[in-house]
């Protein structure tokens, strides 16, 4: 099973954010970051999300069950309703659904933040990085 971890971080809401990615499991430890553009906060914990979906099919293990950990809580619900009144969260719900189609099983949990530091932290620094 491969384990993801997701978080997002936002200067101003909405405001330029970035992403933390941990990848673990099936002999691979990851840690990234990107930056996902200005959004506001649900969104960009939905684009972090669909950001570490994307990685995983980039590594080449859609075979793996994957278990997606977020500390966003209504990011989690979005995904299990599969529905949000935002357009632009929409698409993006649309998008993670069209690529979890592509693994044997995924699975989203909510989890607290203080079990999603490592994450936090990748996301934090690569929004320093691009907005001091």
């Amino acid at each position: 099973m491969v384990k993801l971890y997701t978080d997002a971080a936002v200067k101003g809401n909405p405001g330029p954010a970035a992403c933390g990615i941990l990848i673990t499991g099936n002999g691979i430890h990851l840690q990234l970051s990107r930056v996902l553009g200005v959004m506001d906060n649900h969104t960009a914990e939905l684009a972090a999300i669909l950001a570490g979906l994307e990685t995983i099919e980039e590594k080449g293990l859609q075979g793996a069950a994957v278990l997606v950990h977020s500390d966003s809580k209504a990011a989690i619900q979005a995904i299990d309703k599969n529905y949000s009144r935002d357009p632009q969260r929409q698409a993006l719900l649309d998008k993670i659904q069209q690529k979890t189609s592509a693994w044997p099983l995924v699975l989203f949990q909510w989890i607290p933040e203080k079990q999603n530091r490592g994450a936090d932290q990748l996301a934090r620094q690569k929004l320093h990085a691009i907005s001091p």
